[in-house]
């Protein structure tokens, strides 16, 4: 689930995929930010979770605010290479 956080997803589209209600997605988040020991601000389990998870699970958009809120210098994500395409033998 923080995962999902890290790449920005809200709660009802993070309910949909893990195919759970909304409300649970709720409880998750308090109980993780309750664990962390983190400020009961609305944007600090994305904060922490771009932060502390790889930087391929962040977005550009999540690290400009990483590093406005803790004032960090912006960090260039590496560019993703192209998926190899295999053609099928016949």
């Amino acid at each position: 689930m923080i995962q999902l956080i890290g790449r920005q997803h809200n709660t009802r589209e993070i309910a949909h995929m893990l195919f759970i209600a909304e409300k649970t997605v709720e409880n998750h988040r308090a109980n993780i930010m309750k664990k962390l020991a983190l400020p009961a601000e609305k944007n600090a389990l994305l904060v922490w979770a771009v932060k502390n998870l790889p930087s391929r699970l962040g977005s550009r958009i999540g690290r400009l605010v990483a590093s406005r809120t803790f004032g960090m210098l912006p960090v260039a994500l590496p560019q993703k290479k192209p998926p190899r395409l295999f053609r099928a033998a016949f």
